[in-house]
C-alpha cells in the first residue's frame, strides 16, 4: 500500500496507541528484527525498540527509528499486519487477521492469521502454522514449513526444501526448481483441485486412509511410485500414471520433469 507521507498525522506511542475495530498497521523495518504479538486490547504498544509514528486514516505507519535492532509491538488480535523488513528476521504470533510480510534477507515465522496470509521472502526460511484461508508463500532458497493450515495454498519455493504437514486444503499449488516437495495433507471437498511440481527435485504426497480422488503422478519412466492400499491403477504413455482412490473426487497432480514422484497412505 502506498501512501504519501506529508499528508499523514504525527501520532504518538507513549504510552500506547489507541485503535478503532478496522484499522490496520504497516511496519517498516530496515535493518531491525520485528516481533508483532496479539494481545493489546484496542491500542498498539511498543514493548522493544523505538519507531516513528505517522496516522493516514485507519492505517497506522510504524517504521523503526534509531539504533533500534530489534522492534517488538503489540497489537489487538484482530489487526490487519503488513510489515516489511529489508535485513531483518520477521515473528508474528496469534494475530487473527490478515498478514503482509515481505523480509527481504531474513526469516518469517508466523503462529496464527485469518482469511489471506501473504510472505515473501528472497534467502530466508518461512515457518507458517494455524492459519487460515488464503495462503501464499514465495521463497528463493531456504526450507519452508507449513503446518496446521486449511484453506488454499500457493507457493512457490525455488530451491529450498518444502514440507506441509496437518494441511487440509481445498486448492493447493506448490512449485520448485531444484528442490523437494513433501506433503502430508487432506483435500477438502471433492472439488479440490491440487498440483505439486518440480522441475529436478522430487514430490511425496501422504494422504489419510478413505480418501476419495484421482491422482496423476508424472514423472519419468520408473520414478513414480503408488503404496496406496486399493487403488486402481492406470498407466498412460511412457511417464504417467493415474491412480483413482474410492470413487474418485479431489484432482491430484504431482509432477517431477526429471526427479521422482510418490504417493503413500499414512
Amino acid at each position: 500500500m502506498m501512501f504519501t507521507l506529508a499528508a499523514a498525522i504525527a501520532c504518538s506511542l507513549s504510552p500506547r496507541l489507541a485503535v478503532t475495530r478496522g484499522s490496520t498497521v504497516e511496519i517498516v523495518a530496515r535493518v531491525a528484527d520485528v516481533s508483532v504479538i496479539a494481545g493489546s486490547r484496542d491500542a498498539i504498544e511498543l514493548d522493544g525498540g523505538t519507531a516513528d509514528c505517522r496516522r493516514l486514516g485507519n492505517v497506522v505507519l510504524l517504521e523503526a527509528s534509531g539504533e533500534t535492532t530489534r522492534l517488538v509491538v503489540r497489537v489487538p488480535s484482530w489487526m490487519s499486519v503488513k510489515v516489511n523488513a529489508s535485513r531483518g528476521d520477521v515473528q508474528v504470533d496469534d494475530v487473527l487477521a490478515p498478514l503482509d510480510v515481505d523480509a527481504l534477507a531474513g526469516d518469517v515465522r508466523i503462529r496464527g492469521g485469518r482469511d489471506r496470509v501473504v510472505v515473501k521472502t528472497a534467502s530466508g526460511g518461512v515457518e507458517v502454522a494455524g492459519a487460515t484461508g488464503q495462503i501464499d508463500i514465495s521463497a528463493q532458497h531456504r526450507p519452508v514449513l507449513l503446518t496446521g493450515i486449511s484453506g488454499a495454498i500457493q507457493l512457490v519455493n525455488v530451491n529450498g526444501v518444502t514440507t506441509m504437514r496437518d494441511i487440509r486444503a481445498t486448492r493447493l499449488t506448490a512449485v520448485t526448481v531444484t528442490g523437494e516437495i513433501t506433503c502430508e495433507c487432506t483435500p477438502t471437498g471433492e472439488a479440490a483441485e491440487w498440483e505439486m511440481r518440480a522441475s529436478s527435485g522430487a514430490v511425496r504426497l501422504s494422504l489419510p486412509a478413505g480418501v476419495a480422488a484421482v491422482a496423476t503422478l508424472d514423472a519419468p519412466r520408473h520414478a513414480a511410485t503408488v503404496r496406496y492400499p486399493g487403488a486402481e491403477l492406470q498407466t498412460v504413455g511412457s511417464r504417467q500414471i493415474v491412480a483413482v482412490l474410492g470413487k474418485g473426487g479431489a484432482r491430484i497432480r504431482l509432477t517431477s520433469f526429471s526427479g521422482a514422484v510418490s504417493l503413500y497412505q499414512r
